[in-house]
C-alpha cells in the first residue's frame, strides 16, 4: 500500500493514476510497496513539494530507472534528494480532515475484543517510524524501502498534529501502523499524550522484546496504549532462530506479561509452512501458543502461511549460495536471483505479453496516459485491481497489476494440510475454550508429540516476575536521583489513621481500579506524611514528568517498596 500521507490514495485510484505517474516519473515497474521516485529533472526543491501534497508518494517499487540514472550520473545530487526526502518523510503528518468517518461501517466481526480492533472502530492511522528498527527477519521484505530505511518521526510534532485532527474529526483513536513501533518513541508519545486534558487512545504493532518492562508497560497504558500486536512467528527456540527474529521466548513472555499486568491487550502473528519447518517444529510452536493463551498472556492471534518473496532476507541469502536445501521453483523471472535484468523486466514481461504496453514504452520507462493499460482499466476490460502478471500469455487475463514478488519452492504445498487444524484450535482458544486439550488432538492425521515442557511458559513467567521484582528494589537509585526519572501514575494519595497501629498513619491510593495501602514508619507525624503525598503528586505533573528532582524528598524505603509497580514507575527503558 502507499504510504499514509497527504498524497496517499486508495487502491482503485492509485491504479488509475499509475500510468500518469509512470509517464512523469519514468518508474520501471509497479509494485505494492513504498519507494523513492525521481523524475529526470528531480532536485531537492522538487522533492520538497511532497510536504504540500503537490508531488506524489505512490505505490511504485523501489529503484526506478531514473533513480538509477540519477544515482549513477550525479551521486551528489542523488544524495541531496535522498536527504531531503528522508527529512520530509519523518515530518509529514497525514491529513484526515476531508474524511467523513461516519460513512464507514464499523463491523464487530468477533467477540474477541483484541481481534475485532481492525474492523470495529475508526482510527487515525500513522507511524512513529518509517521502516523497521530491526529489519533482519528472514521472511520479511528487508530489501525494500518501507522496511529497510528506518527513520523515526518527530513524536511531539506528530502528537500535536494528531490531537488537533482528533478535535476536528471526533476520532480520538490512533492506530500505529509501524512495522514495529520503537519503544522510546512509544514512551514519548505516551508522555506527550499525558500532558493533554483529554488524552488520545492508541494501539499498534511492536516487537515482543525484553525492553518492554513492567515500568514501560505501565507508562504506556497510563498514556493511552490499549493494545499491541507483534510477530512471534515460530514459537520455539529453534524456530525463532530460524527466522532470525532477534528475540527469545523469555523476552516474548516477559513483554506479554508486562503488557497484560498493565491492562494492555495482546495479539500475536504466527507463521506456519516455513521453508525448513518440520512437523516437530510446528507442533512445538502450536503447543507454546496454547500455553500463552492458557496463562492469559495472549488475547488473540492469527496463523499466516509462509510465502517466500524475492525481497526477503532468506531469498537474498539464497542468491548468495546459502540455504542450499531451499529449492526455488517455477518463476522464470527470478532465474538470476534478482539481478538488474530480471528486476527491470518485472513489468515488461507481464504487460507486454498481454499487449497492454508496447515494448518501446517499457524500454524507455514511459507509459503514456492514453496507453492500452489505462484504456483497458477505463473501459472496464481489466479491473483496477487486476491486470496481467508475468505468468500469463498474450490476451489472457491476470489477477494483479502489481509485479509478482512471490516465489515458489519445493515442498511448500505440504504445509497446506495444517491450516484447518491450526485455525480451528486458535478460534477455540481465543474463545477461552479447550485450553488444556492436547494440541495433537486437533489434527485428523498423525502428528508428533510436543517436545517442549508443558510448563514452558509458566517457568518463563516465573523468571519474568523475579526480574520484575528485582527491578523494583531500586530504592538507592531513586533516593540518589531525588525522584528524577520517576513518575507517579496512581490516584491522589491520602493519609489515613493506621488500622493496625494506634497513633500511626497509612497511605491510601488508587491504581488500576483498586485501593492500595502502605504504611508509614511509626514515628512519622501527620505533617510529614502529608508532605510526602505532596511530593508524590508533584511527580504526577504532566509538565515535568520524570524530569524534576524533589529537593526535600524523603520517601521511606518500606513505603517506596509498596509504591513500586502500583503507581510509582521509572521512565528508564529496559531493566
Amino acid at each position: 500500500t502507499a504510504r499514509e500521507s497527504p498524497g496517499t490514495v486508495l487502491f482503485p485510484q492509485a491504479i488509475k493514476n499509475a500510468d500518469i505517474y509512470k509517464m512523469r516519473f519514468f518508474s520501471k515497474n509497479i509494485e505494492g510497496q513504498n519507494s523513492k521516485l525521481f523524475s529526470k529533472n528531480t532536485s531537492p526543491e522538487t522533492v520538497k513539494k511532497t510536504d504540500r501534497g503537490d508531488d506524489v508518494e505512490s505505490s511504485f517499487s523501489q529503484g526506478g530507472l531514473q533513480e538509477k540514472r540519477l544515482r549513477n550520473q550525479d551521486a551528489s545530487r542523488y544524495d541531496q534528494c535522498i536527504a531531503v526526502e528522508d527529512k520530509y518523510t519523518v515530518q509529514l503528518v497525514p491529513d484526515f480532515s476531508d474524511i467523513d468517518f461516519s460513512l464507514y461501517p464499523r463491523l464487530a466481526d468477533s467477540k474477541n475484543p483484541m481481534h475485532r480492533l481492525w474492523s470495529d472502530g475508526a482510527w487515525l492511522k500513522v507511524y512513529l517510524a518509517h521502516g523497521c528498527y530491526w529489519h533482519q527477519c528472514a521472511f520479511c521484505d528487508t530489501s525494500l524501502d518501507y522496511v529497510a530505511c528506518y527513520h523515526p518521526v518527530e513524536v511531539e510534532k506528530l502528537h500535536e498534529a494528531l490531537y488537533k485532527q482528533a478535535e476536528k474529526t471526533g476520532v480520538r483513536g490512533i492506530h500505529l501502523v509501524d512495522e514495529a513501533a520503537p519503544p522510546v518513541a512509544l514512551r514519548n508519545f505516551a508522555l506527550a499524550n499525558l500532558k493533554k486534558d483529554k488524552p488520545l487512545s492508541f494501539w499498534g504493532n511492536i516487537r515482543y522484546e525484553k525492553v518492554f518492562s513492567r515500568d514501560l508497560a505501565d507508562i504506556l497504558a497510563h498514556g493511552g496504549l490499549t493494545a499491541v500486536s507483534g510477530g512471534i512467528e515460530i514459537a520455539s527456540g529453534n524456530g525463532l532462530d530460524a527466522v532470525h527474529k532477534g528475540t527469545d521466548l523469555d523476552s516474548i513472555v516477559a513483554a506479554c506479561a508486562a503488557f497484560k499486568e498493565a491492562g494492555i491487550l495482546t495479539h500475536a502473528y504466527m507463521i506456519y509452512g516455513y521453508w525448513l519447518e518440520t512437523p516437530q517444529m510446528l507442533i512445538d510452536s502450536m503447543e507454546t501458543l496454547r500455553q500463552l493463551f492458557a496463562t492469559g498472556l495472549l488475547d488473540s492471534s492469527f496463523w499466516h502461511k509462509f510465502t517466500l518473496t524475492k525481497h526477503s532476507r532468506i531469498y537474498t541469502e539464497y542468491c548468495k549460495g546459502m540455504h542450499q536445501e531451499l529449492e526455488v521453483t517455477d518463476n522464470p523471472l527470478h532465474k538470476d536471483c534478482g539481478g538488474e535484468q530480471s528486476s527491470a523486466g518485472l513489468v515488461s514481461a507481464g504487460l507486454v505479453s498481454a499487449g497492454l504496453v508496447s515494448a518501446g514504452s517499457v524500454s524507455t520507462g514511459l507509459v503514456s496516459a492514453g496507453s492500452a493499460l489505462n484504456e483497458s482499466i477505463s473501459a472496464g476490460l481489466v479491473s483496477a485491481g487486476s491486470t496481467p502478471n508475468s505468468s500469463v500469455s498474450a490476451g489472457q487475463r491476470s489477477d494483479s497489476l502489481f509485479s509478482d514478488s512471490t516465489l515458489h519452492f519445493k515442498g511448500e504445498e505440504k504445509s497446506v494440510r495444517y491450516g484447518k487444524a491450526l485455525n480451528n484450535a486458535l478460534a477455540t482458544w481465543m474463545a477461552g475454550e479447550k485450553l488444556k486439550a492436547p494440541v495433537t488432538s486437533w489434527f485428523d492425521f498423525p502428528m508428533p508429540k510436543p517436545s517442549v515442557s508443558p510448563h514452558l511458559v509458566e517457568h518463563a513467567i516465573a523468571r519474568y516476575e523475579k526480574k520484575r521484582d528485582t527491578a523494583f528494589l531500586d530504592y538507592g537509585k531513586f533516593a540518589a536521583a531525588l525522584g528524577k526519572g520517576y513518575v507517579w501514575l496512581g490516584g491522589k494519595p491520602m493519609v489515613i489513621p493506621s488500622v493496625d497501629k494506634k497513633g500511626a498513619f497509612d497511605l491510601c491510593w488508587s491504581y488500576m481500579g483498586e485501593l492500595i495501602y502502605g504504611s508509614f514508619p511509626f514515628e512519622t507525624t501527620k505533617n510529614q506524611a502529608e508532605k510526602i503525598t505532596d511530593e508524590l503528586l508533584a511527580m504526577k505533573s504532566p509538565e515535568t514528568f520524570g524530569g524534576v528532582q524533589q529537593e526535600n524528598l524523603k520517601l521511606y524505603k518500606s513505603l517506596y517498596t509498596a509504591l513500586r509497580g502500583k503507581g510509582l514507575s521509572s521512565i528508564s527503558i529496559g531493566y
